[in-house]
C-alpha cells in the first residue's frame, strides 16, 4: 500500500497567483488520487516565518531557504517513520535540501519532485536585468537547492519540454515526466457568456519582473499605434499605475476577487512576456474563459501544440501592431467552445489528475 507524504509550501484557502494555484491543485489532485486508490496521505506545509537578519544569514549558509530549518527536517523524519511513508512528493525544487536529508535518513523512501519552473534559470534572468546583490544571493541559494533536488530525486516532473532541457543543461538530468500546468477554476461551463461587450485588450498578471517589464514594453511600443483601450489587472500592479497609465486608453487595477467579468467583457487577452520559465497561468486562464491570446513565444511555451487555435504569436512591436490592426481578434461562439475544450481536456484539474496518477503509480 502506498503511504504518501506531500511536502509543500503553505496552502492558501483562496489562492490568487499562478504558483499558489498550482500548489493547491497538486494537493487536490493527490488527495483525489489517494481517495480513489485507497492510499494514505499526509501533508506537511512549509510555513515561513519572520526572523532576524543574522538568523537569515546563518540559514542561508546552511542552505535553509523558504522555511527550511533543522527542526522541520527532523519533524519530517519523524512523520515518515511514524506513518511508514514510502513515497515523498516535494512540491517545489527550492526544497532540494530536504531530498538530500531524506535520502540519508530515510533511504527507502521514493522521492518525487515537482518543478514549477527551473528556478535557477528564472533567477539568472532576473539578476541579468536588475544586477542586484540580493538577486545574486537568491540565485546562488536556488542553484544549490535545485542541484540537490535533481541529484537526490527518483522522479522529476516538469511542466514542459523546455524546462526539461534546461534542467539537463544545468544539472545533467532531465525530467522523467512532463505534465502541463493546471487550473482548478470552479463553476466550469461550456456555456457561451463571453461575447465582447467591451473593446479593450486585457492583461492579467501579478507584480513580478517578467509581467511588469512585458506590459511596460507593450505600453511604450505598441499602444500609440493601435486604437484599443488596455486594462491591466494583477496583484501589486496598481503600484505601477503612474508608470503605465500614460494615456486615457490605459487603466491599471490591482488584485480582483474575480476575473470573470474582465475576461468576458474584453475583446482579447494579451501576453507580451519575454522572460520567465515554466508555463504562464494567464494562457490557461484565457482558454478557460474562451478568449484568444496575443502573446510572445515565451508566453506560449508549453502550449505549442495548440498554437494555431489559441491565438497569435508576436515577438516584436511590429508584429503586435500588425495583428491588432489587421486581424479579426474577437472570438466567435464556435471558437470560444473550442478554446474551452482545449482547457478542459489539457489544463483542468481532472486532466492533471489523470496524468499525475501515473507518476504516483510508477514503479
Amino acid at each position: 500500500m502506498k503511504r504518501i507524504l506531500l511536502i509543500t509550501k503553505e496552502l492558501a484557502d483562496n489562492p490568487k497567483g499562478g504558483r499558489e494555484q498550482l500548489n493547491k491543485n497538486i494537493y487536490n489532485a493527490i488527495r483525489n488520487i489517494c481517495v480513489k486508490n485507497d492510499y494514505e496521505l499526509s501533508t506537511y506545509q512549509m510555513h515561513t516565518e519572520e526572523i532576524p537578519l543574522i538568523r537569515k544569514i546563518c540559514n542561508f549558509f546552511f542552505g535553509h531557504i523558504d522555511g527550511i530549518t533543522f527542526k522541520k527536517l527532523f519533524e519530517l523524519k519523524k512523520i515518515i517513520k511514524s506513518n511508514n511513508i514510502n513515497l515523498a512528493i516535494i512540491d517545489g525544487s527550492n526544497y532540494g535540501l530536504i531530498s538530500r536529508f531524506l535520502k540519508k535518513e530515510c533511504p527507502n523512501v521514493k522521492i518525487v519532485f515537482f518543478y514549477h519552473n527551473v528556478e535557477t534559470e528564472f533567477f539568472l534572468q532576473k539578476f541579468k536585468i536588475d544586477h542586484k546583490l540580493k538577486s545574486f544571493a537568491i540565485l546562488v541559494a536556488i542553484y544549490r537547492a535545485e542541484r540537490l533536488a535533481t541529484k537526490f530525486s527518483d522522479i522529476r516532473v516538469c511542466l514542459n519540454e523546455r524546462d526539461s532541457k534546461t534542467l539537463l543543461k544545468w544539472f545533467g538530468s532531465s525530467a522523467t515526466h512532463i505534465i502541463p500546468i493546471s487550473l482548478n477554476i470552479i463553476n466550469h461551463s461550456n456555456e457561451i457568456k463571453n461575447q465582447s461587450y467591451g473593446n479593450y485588450l486585457l492583461f492579467v498578471g501579478g507584480q513580478f519582473f517578467g509581467n511588469f517589464n512585458g506590459i511596460r514594453w507593450f505600453v511604450k511600443n505598441v499602444m500609440h499605434k493601435i486604437e484599443y483601450d488596455l486594462v491591466v489587472i494583477g496583484k501589486g500592479m496598481d503600484v505601477y499605475r503612474r508608470q503605465l497609465e500614460i494615456s486615457k486608453s490605459i487603466t491599471v487595477y490591482g488584485e480582483q476577487n474575480s476575473l470573470k467579468d474582465w475576461y468576458e467583457n474584453s475583446i482579447v487577452a494579451i501576453a507580451p512576456i519575454f522572460h520567465g520559465s515554466g508555463m504562464k497561468t494567464k494562457i490557461a486562464e484565457s482558454l478557460f474563459f474562451g478568449k484568444k491570446i496575443i502573446g510572445t513565444k515565451e508566453a506560449f511555451t508549453g502550449y505549442e501544440k495548440f498554437s494555431d487555435a489559441i491565438g497569435w504569436e508576436c515577438n516584436s512591436s511590429e508584429e503586435f501592431i500588425h495583428v491588432l490592426n489587421n486581424c479579426n481578434i474577437s472570438t466567435s461562439d464556435e471558437e470560444s467552445l473550442k478554446l474551452k475544450k482545449i482547457y478542459s481536456d489539457n489544463f483542468s484539474l481532472s486532466a492533471f489528475e489523470s496524468k499525475f496518477e501515473s507518476v504516483i503509480n510508477s514503479k
